[in-house]
């Protein structure tokens, strides 16, 4: 792929995550206007947003870095065994699957498990969050 075709490919991404995001009410017009272009800054708007939210904040963090560092689809017992304090019962880690659909997919079953939608979004994941811990 050529760097014209993987630019128009990552703009495209962030587009469709753009209007996702638009249409699910997670981002506002307002709030759209302000963000400076790319992928990068809709994905540390989002992190912070999800920084700010209350009762969901651990277990999400939790399954993004479990999906961050894991080298293929987490499937559904992993992050229950890995962090058993976090994900006590099946529910919690669906509520976090839940705030993250759009940017984890999988059904965490053990054929496609749970991880990042794109290699780009944990790249980005692991560059902004984890490179900071």
């Amino acid at each position: 792929m050529g760097f014209d075709s993987a630019r128009r490919a990552s703009s495209a991404r962030t587009l469709r995550l753009l209007v996702e995001a638009l249409r699910d009410g997670g981002l506002t017009p307002d709030r759209l206007t302000r963000l400076p272009p790319g992928l990068e800054s809709f994905v540390r708007d989002w992190l912070d947003e999800l920084e700010h939210r209350g009762t969901e904040r651990s277990a999400v963090r939790t399954l993004l870095e479990l999906c961050a560092v894991a080298l293929g689809p987490l499937p559904a017992p992993h992050p229950e065994q890995l962090a058993p304090h976090t994900f006590p019962l099946r529910p919690k880690l669906d509520q976090a699957v839940q705030a993250v659909a759009r940017f984890i997919i999988g059904d965490g079953s053990v054929e496609r498990g749970y991880g990042f939608s794109h290699p780009r979004l944990r790249e980005l994941y692991q560059e902004q969050v984890l490179s900071e811990q």
